[in-house]
């Protein structure tokens, strides 16, 4: 007789463009934060068109819970334009900056 394996959370990824006045106000150190309090792993970097890139993996509820707050609580960054994207897994173990 087959034992069910117990549920393990099915781990995503996804791709962020964050554009506006995110560069020069911590934003990049900033997200690092809030990745590690949900749990993602990944990166982001500034993008020469002075918008800034995310990459993060984890659970869906922590992505998009990542996500809402990367997108609503800096407090210095304005964010004119923020579109997220599925992407494929990488396996990443922990969040950095990317240069």
């Amino acid at each position: 007789m087959r034992k069910d394996r117990p549920h393990i959370a099915e781990r995503k990824a996804a791709r962020a463009v964050v554009e506006g006045r995110v560069q020069g106000v911590g934003f990049r150190y900033w997200t690092v934060q809030v990745a590690r309090e949900f749990g993602i792993t990944g990166w982001v970097r500034n993008c020469p068109d002075y918008s800034v890139e995310i990459f993060a993996e984890g659970d869906g509820a922590a992505l998009y819970e990542f996500f809402d707050a990367v997108q609503h609580s800096h407090p210095r960054a304005y964010i004119s334009n923020f579109t997220v994207t599925a992407a494929r897994y990488e396996g990443w173990h922990s969040f950095k900056i990317q240069h």
